[in-house]
């Protein structure tokens, strides 16, 4: 069976996710269309998600008719000429330029000033070159190997630079050979860390693989450079944009197979590609494909929701709840789970799929309908009340983002927490005593968590996700210590709800599991975005089995 190796260091570079964040939260919280001094990242998906979100690239300040329009300089840079030019414009201007660029725009200017020439190694029509010509002057020159680097005059003094994505051999070499040509010479390696990293793991990796697929805009520079790097080492290598482009002709006869991207590849383009390598040359393939229905329909998030009722009511010490109120509870976050995927921004499923979604969302909510309207009167009105809120906020998402930042796992929790906990009380109760209260309390804490660690494989992932998330509101040094908070303030409000002595093992286990998932995704082991709904899940399923027996 051939090995298959995703590489660690594949995907956005800081500078690139920087960039996209700082476009998606100024569309939000402004609401008005954004623009980009020519295309944010060179990726055709990438894009068009970005599109649908309001942003669009334009490749002259000239083009925008709007006064007060929003123009932000994308993470390459620009000459400063240029950027006086934009700013004596009636725009408003962010500067999204990378900051490691930035540092080399002031490497630049502070040797330029000594009287230094400056040599540029990049490539000479590409965005953040251009922009580190503009800051050299005229006494600099842009060379892109070592064959040109063996044409340049002599010079005295000389200041040599490196576009922040170029392969580092060849920065050395052209340093090499500039030493022979020069009285003094500066090496300003400004290769930037993310770039070393991915290179030096593609060299390594490509020398033992007989297959490297390397996923990326096909004009991208980083992305073309690194293709060339695995061409001269591996048997055979492949530059694709997304999974179509790979045939099953082409995973022929491979043993090793390594998957790496350049810094305009989301890391849901990586996985996705990665998942059809998989199904090609996997045994099994069809039960793999059986699988990834199940996650992709929402019938496993379903399946747990199912489990969690059933341990809510044993939680709750009642041994009697309905059957058709476990599925009807099921059927509701499967319908509002679905809707949410269909309806969303972030969505790659096509025109005949999203349809289907549309109907299956609908179809289960029917379901819901008529399995609590055959339970309890009381249970279907509060039922189709807040089926019809959890849809209007689907629908109307992007406004509630904008409006309520953080809003979007509690929302999720809010659910998760009628359905799993509100409903078995409704069957059973006529009023809410406090220990009922605790325990819609207990569960909303834990739904809370589930929705923030899918927010962050979400983001983790690449998906592109603005302020609506609290892990990106509060950053990826507090949120681990806010899902240990939720942990022990469910647990400590499962205790007030006094759960029956049986049911200790199974709370024991949950709680055990989920602080061991945590602690998993804070280490930075984080699963393609299905696979991680699946681990998460896997804790409802667990305390369900385990209450019930």
């Amino acid at each position: 069976m051939p090995n298959i190796t995703i590489a660690k260091n594949a995907g956005f570079c800081p500078g690139v996710k920087r960039a996209i964040d700082q476009v998606l939260e100024l569309s939000k919280k402004t609401g008005k269309k954004i623009y980009t001094l020519g295309p944010l990242i060179h990726n055709k998906e990438v894009i068009k998600n970005l599109e649908e979100n309001n942003i669009f690239a334009v490749n002259d300040a000239d083009d925008i008719k709007e006064e007060n329009a929003i123009l932000v300089i994308r993470a390459h840079g620009i000459p400063p000429n240029l950027e006086e030019k934009i700013r004596s414009k009636k725009l408003e201007i962010v500067d999204g330029t990378c900051a490691l660029v930035k540092s080399v725009h002031r490497n630049i200017s502070s040797y330029k000033e000594k009287g230094y020439h400056t040599v540029i190694v990049g490539d000479k029509d590409h965005a953040e070159v251009i922009g580190l010509k503009g800051y050299a002057g005229e006494k600099s020159f842009v060379i892109s190997s070592p064959k040109e680097a063996k044409t340049l005059p002599e010079m005295d003094k000389v200041n040599i630079v490196s576009q922040t994505t170029q392969e580092e051999e060849v920065f050395l070499e052209c340093a090499k050979i500039l030493r022979t040509k020069t009285k003094e010479l500066i090496v300003s390696n400004t290769i930037c860390n993310p770039t070393r990293l991915r290179q030096k793991e593609t060299i390594e990796m490509s020398s033992k693989s007989d297959l490297v697929i390397v996923v990326g805009g096909k004009h991208s520079a980083n992305t073309v450079r690194l293709y060339e790097i695995c061409s001269r080492i591996s048997p055979k290598a492949l530059l694709i944009e997304k999974p179509e482009d790979l045939d099953e002709k082409d995973l022929k006869n491979a043993k090793e197979i390594f998957i790496t991207a350049g810094a305009s590849a989301p890391n849901w383009l990586i996985e996705a590609v990665a998942a059809k390598v998989k199904k090609e040359i996997m045994p099994g393939k069809k039960y793999a494909q059986a699988w990834d229905f199940f996650l992709n329909s929402g019938l496993y998030t379903g399946a747990a929701a199912a489990f969690f009722t059933l341990a809510s009511a044993r939680l709750l010490g009642v041994y009697g709840l309905p059957k058709k109120l476990i599925f009807a509870s099921a059927a509701f976050v499967l319908s509002l789970h679905v809707l949410n995927r269909a309806v969303s921004k972030d969505n790659k499923i096509s025109s005949a799929n999203y349809a289907a979604a549309k109907i299956a969302a609908y179809l289960s909510a029917g379901i819901c309908f008529f399995l609590t309207l055959l339970t309890d009167i009381k249970i279907f009105a509060a039922c189709i009340f807040l089926w019809s809120a959890g849809a209007l906020y689907s629908y109307s998402f992007a406004f509630m983002a904008r409006k309520f930042q953080g809003i979007k796992e509690a929302a999720m929790a809010l659910g998760w927490t009628f359905a799993c906990a509100v409903m078995p009380i409704m069957n059973f109760k006529s009023s809410f005593r406090k220990e009922e209260l605790f325990f819609c309390l207990s569960v909303f804490f834990i739904s809370w968590s589930r929705s923030v660690l899918l927010s962050i494989a979400q983001s983790k992932n690449d998906m592109l996700v603005g302020k609506e998330s609290l892990y990106k509101i509060i950053g990826e040094k507090y949120i681990y210590f806010t899902l240990y908070l939720f942990t022990v303030l469910s647990a400590g409000a499962l205790y007030f709800s006094g759960p029956p002595k049986k049911t200790f093992l199974s709370i024991i286990l949950f709680f055990l599991y989920q602080a061991a998932l945590t602690a998993y995704f804070s280490k930075g082991k984080i699963p393609d975005k299905l696979n991680s709904e699946a681990l998460i899940d896997l804790s409802f399923i667990i305390l369900g089995v385990f209450a019930a027996g």
